[in-house]
């Protein structure tokens, strides 16, 4: 801004009373110089007014910058953790799927065992009792032999009849147990799903 030309400035003499009668020559202010110290002291305050507000500006687009660079990470890592859950998730469900498939094919094979012991035992006693039929001279000699052979065959097959009932309750119970472990893990990774939409529906508000 160009200053203005200022003109010489009139002196007046200047009397103090506490001094005593001291006089010096002093500075006439004229109405013109005054009103140019004013136009400067105005720039000057316009300037750090406007020097102010720049920084002012500055520091809350950095403060700004900030938060959104840590909003960002904060999104990213509960993104990061959630994905990292869910593939466990379904990684832990389609293990259980396979575990309750083998033990399915297990127990299918315990069936197969029992219905070809039945069948052998069947073709067995038919055996026995055509052999009595083409002898019958031998059925009283072989009756207690043969009683004894089929009380202790009952036996064996109630035997394994118990067994497989209680490896069948043990198979039951330990697929139950997988799938609920596999049903939690879902629904811990559904509950990190709804959090990370949480924590940015706060973010974004």
């Amino acid at each position: 801004m160009a200053s203005r030309k200022r003109g010489p400035r009139s002196s007046v003499p200047v009397r103090f009373e506490e001094g005593g009668a001291e006089e010096f020559t002093g500075t006439n202010f004229g109405t013109a110089d005054c009103q140019d110290d004013g136009d400067d002291n105005v720039m000057q305050i316009l300037n750090i007014m406007q020097e102010f507000q720049k920084k002012k500006t500055q520091k809350a687009s950095t403060r700004s910058a900030a938060f959104q660079n840590k909003k960002n990470a904060i999104i990213a890592e509960a993104r990061k953790e959630a994905e990292t859950m869910v593939k466990e998730g379904k990684a832990y469900i389609e293990q259980c799927k396979e575990w309750i498939v083998q033990l399915r094919t297990q127990e299918d094979s315990a069936d197969d065992m029992l219905n070809e012991s039945m069948s052998l035992w069947s073709a067995h006693e038919e055996s026995i009792e055509s052999l009595l039929a083409t002898y019958p001279e031998l059925v009283e000699e072989l009756s207690p032999h043969r009683a004894q052979t089929i009380n202790a065959a009952s036996e064996i097959l109630e035997t394994h009849s118990a067994a497989r009932e209680a490896s069948l309750r043990r198979l039951k119970k330990s697929a139950r147990k997988h799938m609920e472990a596999g049903l939690e893990s879902q629904k811990l990774a559904t509950d990190a799903t709804t959090l990370i939409k949480h924590y940015r529906a706060l973010l974004l508000a």
